[in-house]
């Protein structure tokens, strides 16, 4: 699965209906098996759920709560949650994730 947030936030799609801090928004989602370049297969076309940033030391942490909504190959809906606490985001620098 990935997510993809980013900032400063505009207005996100409608669709996805995700809480994140105030100056972040949820941009994308997808699922299945990365293909070359990293790429994911499935794109989600509508998320509900929350994020929430925090920080332990000098690590930034991501507590996420997140289901998507991607269509199947027989034309239905599936879901897929990731339901996470303290993912560890490296390489950013704390301040990009205190409100």
């Amino acid at each position: 699965m990935r997510l993809s947030i980013v900032q400063p936030a505009a207005s996100a799609p409608g669709a996805f209906r995700v809480g994140l801090p105030s100056r972040w928004r949820f941009e994308s989602g997808a699922v299945g098996m990365c293909a070359d370049g990293g790429t994911l297969g499935v794109q989600a076309f509508g998320a509900l759920g929350t994020m929430a940033m925090r920080t332990s030391g000098s690590t930034c942490l991501l507590d996420t709560h997140v289901t998507l909504f991607v269509a199947n190959a027989a034309g239905g809906t599936d879901t897929v949650r990731l339901d996470a606490d303290g993912l560890a985001i490296t390489g950013w620098p704390v301040s990009r994730c205190l409100p």
